[in-house]
């Protein structure tokens, strides 16, 4: 367990000035730890100790875990990263180490076809429950977070800012459903703001965390790009699916396919198979709300049925809408449903 103390001195350490990532690598080799460093005053001078404050103050207020390297929280693929962060900084209640985990990211102006490609890819990939990780980017990322959350998957947005700025603004809402069901991670300190020399930052923390990077829709340049080599720098696996030959922002896609450096990726099969997933169950008559309300005499709301079934949001209320069209089951004031009489 790393200590209040040396947590404070990370943090400290990233507001020092010259003490970027290489050199606070340097200095925690030499020292041994942050809390050392600052005792013999290797760094001491310029440190802005009323950020590191804010910081703190912010984090408790709002419920942001700060975790260390060593720790069982921190995200093991990640640690294993030569240039993994020495803190961060989350938010939410979805696991950093979960039994499968996925990266989607792409460009930020989706044609129809990506879009479809992303509601293909989560929705074959629930089944096999993984963590679905991006970076809340306009675009392919947001959806992917939207998506795994309509299909009950844990999804982290990793930021390349403080946890005290919403970026882009618009997803100010995904972002609060996320830190309900999913979460979201950085490295930066309450203050930090989204400037574009940290997004790469951020980008190698999607990469090293991941099992697996796939990237959907891109062009020649672009963050999605530096995602994939990153993670093929890491030694991870990275899929790229294929594009349109007519559209400009799968040209980076489909050369990166004819390299043959990537895996073409054309459903989640192509992703169980190269990772060595096993198949997933059949589901039980356990996730089926009939089964349920053929167990009850009484009308149940739906927020039971939700417990009882264990389905995603979306999924129940789709079968409920089936079953009621089919007047098998009635829906009552309340959103309560019983067996049609």
């Amino acid at each position: 367990m790393i200590s209040d103390e040396e947590k404070y001195y990370r943090i400290a350490l990233s507001v020092t000035p010259r003490c970027g990532p290489v050199q606070v690598r340097r200095l925690l080799d030499q020292y041994g730890s942050a809390t050392a460093i600052f005792r013999s005053k290797a760094v001491r001078a310029g440190t802005d100790f009323a950020a590191v404050d804010q910081t703190l103050d912010f984090a408790r207020r709002h419920d942001i875990r700060l975790i260390c390297p060593g720790e069982s929280a921190y995200p093991w693929l990640l640690s294993q990263c030569y240039d993994a962060p020495i803190i961060l900084f989350y938010k939410g209640v979805a696991d950093l180490n979960p039994a499968h985990t996925i990266s989607i990211v792409g460009t930020r102006t989706p044609s129809d076809y990506g879009r479809k490609a992303v509601g293909k890819l989560v929705g074959e990939l629930a089944p096999y429950g993984p963590t679905i990780v991006s970076g809340l980017a306009d675009g392919i990322d947001t959806l992917a977070h939207r998506l795994a959350l309509e299909h009950g998957l844990p999804t982290i947005g990793v930021l390349g800012h403080g946890l005290d700025i919403v970026y882009p603004a618009g997803s100010r809402q995904l972002s609060k459903a996320m830190a309900k069901k999913g979460g979201l991670l950085t490295e930066f300190r309450t203050g930090v703001k989204p400037e574009a020399f940290r997004f790469p930052l951020r980008n190698r923390i999607i990469a090293g965390m991941t099992e697996a990077t796939v990237v959907i829709e891109s062009g020649q340049k672009g963050g999605s790009l530096i995602t994939l080599e990153l993670a093929r720098g890491y030694e991870r696996t990275v899929f790229v699916v294929p594009g349109r030959i007519t559209d400009k922002n799968s040209t980076g896609c489909n050369d990166l396919l004819a390299t043959g450096h990537v895996h073409c990726l054309t459903g989640a099969a192509d992703i169980a198979q190269q990772l060595n997933w096993p198949q997933p169950t059949t589901p039980s008559d356990d996730r089926d709300p009939l089964t349920h309300l053929r167990q009850n005499s009484d009308a149940l709301h739906i927020d039971d049925l939700l417990t009882l079934s264990g389905l995603p949001p979306a999924e129940l209320a789709t079968k409920l809408l089936d079953l009621e069209m089919r007047r098998v089951v009635d829906r009552l004031p309340g959103n309560r449903y019983r067996l049609h009489s």
